[in-house]
């Protein structure tokens, strides 16, 4: 029997102690003990001094007692305590699962191994993410790396995400392993979400920016090193397009040089130039310098060419068949000597009237030579009446050994004279031509040239040569025959279908189940007859 409910909630709404508010879905704890459940209620009462409530609780208790019904009380620790439900043998503990203490056996030991260690993970996941980072920075010092990863070693095992499983709370069935990078990922964004990661997220972002700001400062450097640099120190005839917005390779550059002139009309596909088509340049001049980045007095800004340790092939522009019936005027200095037309005879025997006082031998040959050519143009006739324009391709390449001859100060004066040899010529070329003249400064870094000439030094000469030379290194002494792809395709489908048949038989037979009429059955369950 249960206390009527009209009474009950009377008895309740004069009571002034919040675990006894009842609502519909509260749940509700029996007690068989009348006089228990009465002592219970009344020194309850008597803790709260109500007098009132007293009298009619004991009334309404006894009449319970009396009518030998049960009193139902709200779920909660009050309640618990009332019913003397929480000493022994009567133990009810509330909220079981947020310790992992059950009333009833493990599945198995490992679901109880589990949650210990999820508790250890929860606990000490941070700190293992924190000094995994630390331990891994390589920027951090040795001795801070090493006491981090000791602390992570000493760390207790169970916290190792590694360990931690799947498993069926009620059956203990396995789940599968928890995947480390996901539970990882969660636990640094938790970290870097409220800015607990103690500068490692920053220490990386800073090392990332020190190497982008490390390849930013090499680019120009590996620019100087390994690309020539082209100026134009007269061009007045043409319009070239800014430095900046064009790189250039050598192709590109010979081809510009022909357009120039007229002998293409195929312009670059990388170089925009624009210029008079009825007046022509009548005279181009190419200076290449080596090492010629030394040089001072050049423009802040040049075209950067790729040539790929190959050298400028000028021949293209000195033997063209567009003019050769005309009679052509060329010049070509190569390694301080002068070959050409009649302008380069002119100039070998031009009696030099200027001193040059540099002390290596052949940049001061070299410059001498840049004299003697600005000399003989400006005496030469021909190179005025000439209706074809006039090519000139010079090479200086006495800087590098000036270099390891001369003192600083020697060296210096070498660039100085160097510089104006190259200033008169260009003067002299302008007011021989009218301004109608394309004047080029090509400086070539040391590091490309010394590539150029170890790749000209130890390459072969012909392509045979080549093919000679990796047939000894390889040891091919005789050709493969022209059958060998098709044989080994032979052999290698046969040998595939001889191993798959022999796979397929052995699965055929280890699978095969014999019926009662064939021989293997009867070899196998032979019984004895009975008499």
């Amino acid at each position: 029997m249960m206390l009527p409910s009209r009474l009950f909630s009377s008895v309740l709404s004069k009571l002034n102690t919040s675990w006894y508010r009842v609502i519909d879905s509260t749940r509700y704890l029996t007690s068989s003990k009348g006089v228990d459940t009465a002592e219970t209620i009344s020194s309850t009462l008597d803790a709260n001094n109500s007098s009132a409530v007293e009298n009619d609780l004991s009334s309404t208790v006894m009449d319970t007692v009396n009518n030998k019904e049960r009193i139902a009380l709200p779920y909660s620790q009050k309640a618990l305590e009332t019913l003397k439900l929480d000493k022994y043998p009567y133990y009810v503990e509330r909220e079981w699962w947020k310790d992992g203490n059950r009333m009833t056996f493990w599945s198995t030991w490992r679901m109880k191994r589990d949650v210990k260690r999820r508790y250890l993970l929860a606990e000490l996941g941070p700190d293992r993410v924190r000094l995994k980072a630390l331990k891994s920075n390589i920027i951090l010092p040795e001795l801070i790396r090493d006491e981090c990863a000791k602390k992570l070693h000493n760390l207790p095992k169970g916290s190792c995400p590694n360990l931690v499983q799947h498993l069926c709370q009620f059956s203990g069935a396995r789940r599968g392993k928890l995947n480390r990078f996901h539970l990882h990922r969660q636990i640094f964004r938790r970290l870097a979400d409220h800015g607990q990661l103690c500068g490692v997220q920053r220490g990386v972002w800073f090392l990332n920016m020190a190497y982008i700001y490390a390849i930013l400062a090499i680019l120009p450097l590996m620019q100087e090193s390994l690309c020539a640099e082209l100026y134009f120190l007269a061009s007045k005839q043409v319009e070239i397009p800014e430095p900046t917005a064009t790189f250039l390779t050598k192709a590109d550059v010979m081809q510009a040089n022909k357009y120039m002139l007229g002998l293409t009309a195929e312009t670059p596909l990388t170089w925009a130039i624009e210029g008079d088509v009825f007046r022509r340049p009548r005279a181009l001049a190419v200076v290449s310098v080596i090492n010629g980045k030394a040089l001072s007095n050049l423009s802040p800004s040049g075209y950067v060419v790729s040539t790929d340790g190959e050298d400028f092939n000028h021949e293209e522009l000195v033997n063209n068949k567009v003019f050769s019936d005309e009679g052509q005027e060329w010049i070509l200095m190569q390694n301080a000597m002068l070959e050409g037309s009649q302008i380069a005879s002119d100039a070998q025997n031009t009696l030099l009237g200027i001193q040059v006082k540099t002390k290596s031998e052949p940049l001061r040959q070299e410059i001498e030579n840049l004299y003697k050519i600005a000399e003989s143009i400006s005496k030469s006739k021909v190179a005025r009446t000439r209706n074809t324009p006039t090519i000139f391709i010079i090479n200086v390449n006495g800087l590098p050994a000036a270099e390891q001859e001369l003192s600083e100060n020697g060296y210096k004066l070498a660039i100085d004279e160097l510089e104006n040899a190259i200033r008169h010529l260009i003067s002299v070329l302008r007011n021989t031509y009218n301004d109608r003249v394309i004047a080029e400064l090509i400086t070539e870094s040391k590091s490309e040239i010394k590539k150029r000439q170890k790749r000209q030094k130890n390459g072969p000469k012909s392509p045979s040569d080549r093919i000679m030379k990796l047939r000894k290194d390889l040891n091919v002494y005789q050709f493969t025959p022209t059958s060998y792809p098709a044989t080994f395709g032979i052999f290698l489908i046969v040998s595939i279908a001889l191993s798959l048949t022999v796979l397929f038989v052995a699965v055929g037979l280890w699978n095969m189940d014999p019926g009662k009429d064939s021989i293997i059955y009867r070899m196998v369950t032979t019984r004895m007859k009975k008499d």
